[in-house]
């Protein structure tokens, strides 16, 4: 059995890649094999994002960003 997603899955997939600036994404492995287990395989990603301008890359992992995908602890 191979990993299938629905159109509402995939719909949301291309929507998350044009927010987080992915290029191109390629799904490897027992994932697009016959030996896929649903509930015990895992999913292997290949992703290449887009270029971003360096002062992109630190106001999207800024701890003032409420959106920034990094966790900040203070010590």
């Amino acid at each position: 059995m191979s990993f299938t997603l629905s159109t509402s899955q995939r719909q949301d997939d291309v929507l998350a890649c044009r927010r987080h600036h992915v290029k191109h994404m390629h799904l490897f492995g027992s994932s697009v094999r016959d030996d896929f287990q649903p509930g015990r395989s895992d999913l292997d990603l290949l992703v290449e994002f887009q270029a971003l301008e360096p002062t992109a890359l630190v106001d999207a992992c800024s701890p003032w960003n409420s959106n920034s995908p990094v966790s900040w602890i203070n010590r």
